[in-house]
C-alpha cells in the first residue's frame, strides 16, 4: 500500500512567499523592523513562534509577542485560502486517489490553521492532517500506524530540509520540491510540475 505524505506550504500550494510577506508586514509596525526582521528570516531560529520572539527581544516589544502571531496567523491564513496551488497538485492528487494510495499532509504549520486551508483547497483528499513546529519526524510515525504500513512504503513530497531530514530520519522515501529551502542546499531533481515528475517506479500516472 502506498502512502505519500505531503507539506503544503510551498509544495501544494505556492505559499512561501505569503509566509515572508506576513513576518515582513508585522515588523513594519516598529522603527527598523523590516530591516531587523529579514535578517532574522536569513538565518530563522525555529517556527513562528521562534521568530518573533527574537524579534521582540531586538525591538523592545517582547509584551507583544503573542499578539504579533495571532497577527500573523490571522493573516496568512486568509492568503492561502486563495493563493495558487502547484503546478500539477490537482492532477497528483487525482492519480493517486485513483491508485488507492493513502495521503496525508504533514506541515509545520499550527493544526488548527492547517484543517481549516486544507479543509478548503483540497476537500476530501487526505485521511489526515497533522500540523505543528518540528514534530514532522512524530508525524511520519503517527502516520505510519493510521496507515498500517512501513516506513519504507512511505514518500514524502516537500520543499524544506525538515521534510527531507524526517524522510530520511524515519526511513521513507522522498521527492523534492522546487522553490522552498532545499534549493538552498543545492540539491539536485527538484520537481516544478508535481503531475510530470512523479517516478515510474512508484506508479504510472495516467
Amino acid at each position: 500500500m502506498l502512502c505519500v505524505c505531503f507539506d503544503l506550504d510551498g509544495t501544494l500550494l505556492l505559499s512561501n512567499i505569503i509566509k515572508r510577506e506576513g513576518f515582513l508586514r508585522a515588523a513594519r509596525k516598529y522603527p527598523e523592523g523590516e530591516r531587523l526582521m529579514v535578517e532574522i528570516l536569513l538565518a530563522p531560529p525555529g517556527d513562528r513562534t521562534a521568530i518573533f520572539s527574537r524579534f521582540g527581544g531586538l525591538v523592545g516589544a517582547g509584551s507583544t509577542v503573542p499578539t504579533l502571531i495571532e497577527e500573523y496567523s490571522r493573516w496568512c491564513e486568509q492568503e492561502m485560502l486563495c493563493c495558487p496551488k502547484r503546478r500539477g497538485a490537482d492532477v497528483l492528487l487525482a492519480a493517486l486517489n485513483r491508485a488507492g494510495a493513502r495521503c496525508y499532509i504533514n506541515s509545520a504549520t499550527p493544526t488548527a490553521t492547517l484543517l481549516r486551508v486544507v479543509d478548503a483547497r483540497f476537500p476530501g483528499i487526505f485521511l489526515s492532517v497533522f500540523g505543528g513546529s518540528g514534530l514532522k519526524v512524530a508525524n511520519l510515525k503517527i502516520i505510519a500506524q493510521h496507515a498500517s504500513v512501513m516506513p519504507g512504503d512511505i514518500v514524502v513530497l516537500g520543499d524544506g530540509v525538515d521534510d527531507r531530514d524526517s524522510a530520511a530520519h524515519f526511513g521513507c522515501r522522498f521527492i523534492g520540491v522546487a522553490g522552498g529551502s532545499l534549493e538552498n542546499t543545492g540539491s539536485a531533481g527538484l520537481i516544478e510540475n508535481l503531475a510530470l515528475a512523479w517516478p515510474d517506479s512508484f506508479f504510472k500516472i495516467s
